[in-house]
């Protein structure tokens, strides 16, 4: 159901149409100073009042969230761009009422402003748009990647971005068994993240589009463009932080990922319900728009027991997790059409290899039929033609056949081991992975396997670690007759405790 039912629905949405179709359609003109819903006054009195207790670095970074709402984020642009003109992707017109209902929509809310007969500012860039289908809508997006070499994402200056750091399952599964049976969980969602950042004046050129005769321009962060994610991962650290300030969750409970904020506690503690109201009485007092709370606890959700999180559904009752249907879905379709073939192109394999990538997280048993997948693309430049063909190896082929069998398992269900701990400082031995098993390794106690790392004053920290069978590292051999013990995808570190 559109949500602009009076705008008349055309045949068709390649030619500009009669203007009485403009009637029902909103209109906004160019701003004049950067507008955002969020209340930059609030959050700069709570920058104030929080100081004494926040370190440098989070005074600044909350200087710079503020500073963004108020003058507009930076598009980090290397050089200044020409004028542009690139014509929409074909997927917009056969998905023409959705794009015309998004971008009323857009305008009605302030992220656009339009219509205009003619390029409102100078120099104005005409990016193209694409309409994604995703299950149960169309997606409207600017393709600020084109035209190639010289579009707006190709002219960002990468040294001046932040780095993003993003959570995972793997570290919520890591939460959720450190907290134990019956932990409550929440998980909070930002309405239209990006476009709570406005951007800079002097940038709204460079987010121009054209659409039914007519020219737009976006006013906030543009989905797609390359510095929305480090500008707006600013201003969701800084909501983030304020919530934990005023909480007494362990801040390694709360976890983030763009504009998903994920919580758990124990069962007898009270820290994610206090954290849930905290984060939303946050987002409601600086007027930042939150996802109502799905009944299915898919979306947002407050202070359940069983809930989706980054991608996988959890459930605290009985300890387990599972792949969310359409994914596996998705992924045993590939697996299929991979085994059925000789070749597939680049894009498909790296849609297979993150799918595969995604549940291993989860999983990390199921890595070790992964490596064959990623050795397929030894070789492939990183900037590589998408439909670059792939020869899909025998083993990739056998290790897919694995893969297809444990998606297909009737128990979807699957138990959550317990947490990862450091190995006991009481290891008496270890080999690194170029040196393999020595013949004489002392076997008095439980062999293993893990991962190692250095701190910056040169302590070794032990990241975690695997129990193997005796039997296994010592004498088990694979079709090539090496011994595992030996391998570097199943030995990184072994420990003898």
């Amino acid at each position: 159901m559109p949500k602009w039912p009076d705008i008349p629905k055309l045949d068709d949405y390649r030619n500009a149409p009669n203007p009485s179709f403009w009637k029902h359609f909103p209109h906004k003109s160019l701003p004049t100073h950067p507008e955002t819903s969020v209340d930059h006054v609030k959050l700069d009195a709570l920058v104030n009042n929080y100081r004494s207790v926040m370190t440098v670095h989070q005074f600044e970074r909350c200087s710079k969230a503020i500073d963004y709402l108020k003058n507009g984020a930076p598009s980090h642009q290397i050089s200044e761009l020409p004028g542009c003109f690139v014509p929409n992707s074909t997927s917009a017109f056969i998905h023409g009422c959705h794009v015309t209902d998004s971008i009323a929509t857009w305008v009605s809310e302030g992220y656009a402003a339009g219509p205009f007969t003619s390029p409102p500012i100078d120099n104005f860039r005409v990016n193209p748009l694409i309409a994604v289908v995703q299950p149960g809508k169309v997606r409207v997006v600017l393709n600020v990647s084109a035209p190639e070499d010289s579009s707006f994402n190709s002219n960002v200056d990468e040294f001046e971005t932040e780095s993003v750091k993003m959570a995972s399952a793997k570290q919520f599964r890591q939460n959720l068994a450190e907290c134990g049976k019956n932990s409550i969980m929440s998980k909070q969602d930002l309405k239209a993240a990006y476009k709570q950042l406005p951007s800079k004046i002097e940038d709204l050129r460079l987010q121009g589009f054209y659409w039914l005769g007519m020219y737009f321009g976006e006013t906030r962060h543009v989905f797609g463009v390359k510095t929305s994610v480090c500008n707006y991962d600013i201003l969701g650290e800084t909501l983030k932080l304020f919530a934990l300030l005023s909480c007494s969750i362990p801040k390694h409970l709360v976890l983030r990922q763009v504009d998903d904020v994920p919580s758990i506690s124990p069962a007898d503690s009270d820290w994610c319900e206090e954290f849930t109201d905290s984060y939303k009485q946050l987002c409601c007092d600086l007027n930042v728009g939150l996802a109502e709370d799905c009944p299915l606890n898919d979306k947002a959700f407050s202070c359940q027991t069983r809930g989706k999180v980054l991608g996988i559904m959890f459930d605290s009752s009985d300890m387990t997790w599972r792949v969310l249907e359409k994914k596996i879905d998705k992924c045993l379709k590939s697996i299929v059409h991979a085994q059925n073939a000789e070749t597939c192109t680049l894009r498909e394999w790296q849609k297979l290899h993150g799918r595969l990538n995604d549940i291993s997280q989860i999983c990390s048993f199921m890595k070790l039929f992964k490596q064959s997948v990623s050795e397929c693309m030894i070789g492939i430049e990183s900037n590589a033609n998408p439909n670059t063909l792939i020869v899909i190896s025998a083993e990739a082929k056998r290790d897919l056949a694995v893969w297809a069998g444990f998606l297909s398992c009737p128990s979807k269900w699957l138990p959550i081991g317990s947490a990862f701990s450091e190995p006991p400082i009481r290891c008496m031995e270890f080999v690194s992975d170029a040196a393999g098993l020595a013949d004489t390794a002392d076997f008095r106690s439980r062999p293993g396997a893990g991962n190692v790392g250095f701190s910056e004053d040169g302590m070794v920290i032990f990241a975690n670690q695997f129990l193997w069978p005796e039997t296994f590292i010592r004498f088990a051999t694979d079709e090539d007759n090496i011994r595992y013990g030996d391998k570097t995808t199943t030995l990184e570190i072994l420990g003898l405790q």
